[in-house]
C-alpha cells in the first residue's frame, strides 16, 4: 500500500489509506470500500429482494419458509409478513438461488422486486 493514495487512485480502483484524509475516505467509501479494525475491505452489493409467496399465511408457514430463506448463501436479513404473504430479503444472494428453494415445496414464489439495497 503506497502512502498518500489520491483519489484519481481510488477512481482507478486503487484501495485508500489511513493517510487520505476525510476526502479520500469518502471517495473510497463511495465506491465500496469499508474500514474496520484499521482495514479497508472491499464491500459486495447489498441487494434487496421482495417476494410474494402463495399460500403463506399463518405464522407456521412463515417460520417454515424463512427457516428455509436462512440457509441460502448470502443472505443477511428477512422481514415476513404472513397477512400479505410477502417476504423481504436483503443481502449478497442471488435471485435464482433464492427461488431454488421453493422447488418442490407446496410454496410458490414469485419476485416482485430486486433492487440494490439503499442505504438507511
Amino acid at each position: 500500500m503506497t502512502v498518500g493514495v489520491r483519489d484519481d487512485a481510488l477512481a482507478a480502483g486503487g484501495v485508500p489509506n489511513g493517510a487520505g484524509g476525510q476526502r479520500t475516505d469518502s471517495a473510497a467509501r463511495h465506491l465500496g470500500w469499508r474500514q474496520r479494525n484499521a482495514r479497508w475491505t472491499k464491500v459486495s452489493a447489498m441487494l434487496e429482494v421482495r417476494l410474494s409467496v402463495g399460500s403463506m399465511r399463518c405464522r407456521h408457514c412463515v417460520r417454515e419458509v424463512t427457516g428455509w430463506l436462512r440457509d441460502v448463501a448470502g443472505v443477511q436479513t428477512i422481514t415476513a409478513d404472513a397477512n400479505t404473504g410477502t417476504v423481504v430479503l436483503g443481502g449478497t444472494m442471488t435471485v435464482a438461488d433464492v427461488l431454488a428453494v421453493f422447488a418442490g415445496s407446496g410454496y410458490t414464489a414469485r419476485v416482485v422486486d430486486a433492487a440494490p439495497a439503499t442505504a438507511t
